[in-house]
């Protein structure tokens, strides 16, 4: 296999996985806005800071057992959490 046939191979799997990576994360923020619908009906606030810590040490160690970096784990999923309160609203 040619250089430029396996890097394409490889390009093509990595837009694959980003297709996923997509459609994960509209569905994880459909449940974020239902999730939001709840807490609305019980009075509970959207932003659960104990819940959120709870869930960045649990990522931060799922990456490191995966060989990610915890702190962009940590980043990446700050920015979906502002995305998860957004739906929420």
């Amino acid at each position: 296999m040619t250089t430029d046939v396996r890097l394409e191979s490889l390009r093509q799997q990595i837009d694959e996985l980003d297709g996923q990576l997509i459609s994960l994360l509209a569905q994880r923020m459909l449940l974020s806005r239902q999730i939001g619908l709840h807490k609305r009906q019980a009075g509970l606030p959207a932003l659960q800071p104990q819940r959120f810590s709870q869930l960045l040490q649990r990522l931060r160690e799922q990456a490191a057992q995966q060989q990610l970096s915890p702190d962009f784990v940590d980043a990446l999923y700050q920015l979906i959490h502002q995305e998860s309160l957004r739906c929420q609203q």
